[in-house]
């Protein structure tokens, strides 16, 4: 008797395909091939490629896969480790990059990255807004935007990596410390 393939075999395998072609590249008959199975009962399980797009997207791990870390009693260390677990996140999947900024994806898969996008905006912006409530950082700084602008430089480095030629730990760092430079009195 052969062990069927899992939801999480599908949706590695659609992660993979879209990571590699792109929404609009992908194909279902290609996915089911990776996951070893017939492409139907994707059709069955995920209703459309729309769906099945949208499910790789709203089951990838968000920034908090990674422990927490306090943000006090350094709020400037809390937010070089909030960066550090977003970018371990996005390293750990760099198909989710893929995801991301893929202009040809469904409604449905623009939502999901929307969602994953607001969690990681939230986690930031509370790092900023805890250092600004125990004074470390500027009162006039915006969290929203401290936060936004961190995670374009995370998410960018990824799309753009090989041209960049900086090791990522080293990009993460050096993001932790410009956001922090950034919001400091």
């Amino acid at each position: 008797m052969t062990k069927r393939p899992s939801s999480d075999t599908i949706i590695d395998s659609a992660r993979a395909e879209f990571a590699e072609h792109g929404y609009a590249g992908a194909r279902v008959d290609r996915i089911a091939a990776r996951a070893g199975l017939n492409k139907q009962l994707i059709y069955y399980y995920f209703r459309s490629k729309a769906g099945l797009h949208a499910a790789a997207i709203s089951s990838t791990p968000a920034t908090r896969s990674v422990p927490a870390a306090p943000v006090t009693p350094g709020a400037i260390e809390g937010l070089r480790a909030v960066i550090g677990r977003i970018a371990r996140s996005l390293e750990a999947r760099p198909d989710i990059v893929s995801l991301l900024v893929d202009r040809a994806a469904s409604s449905e898969a623009r939502d999901s990255a929307g969602q994953w996008i607001r969690q990681a905006e939230q986690e930031l912006a509370e790092a900023v807004s805890t250092g600004q409530g125990l004074g470390y950082f500027r009162d006039d700084a915006d969290p929203r935007l401290i936060a936004r602008q961190g995670l374009v430089l995370c998410v960018g480095y990824l799309a753009i990596a090989s041209h960049l030629q900086v090791p990522y730990e080293e990009w993460t760092r050096a993001v932790g410390d410009t956001l922090a430079r950034a919001t400091a009195w």
